[in-house]
């Protein structure tokens, strides 16, 4: 088990490879018309964060 301050090391570490690695292809992916923006409006977004906060909660 990794203590707080190095597993946060390590995740931004593996963060910074990948976004060496891959650059833009995730976001280039996600605009590409992955998810239909006419569909979502400001209620998915507030209840997506609703959601997770109350997930994050328990």
């Amino acid at each position: 088990m990794l203590r707080p301050l190095r597993a946060v090391g390590v995740a931004a570490f593996w963060n910074f490879v990948a976004a060496l690695t891959f650059g833009t292809t995730v976001a280039r992916t996600m605009g590409s018309g992955l998810v239909d923006l006419r569909r979502v409006d400001q209620s998915v977004l507030l209840v997506g964060l609703l959601g997770e906060a109350g997930h994050m909660s328990f």
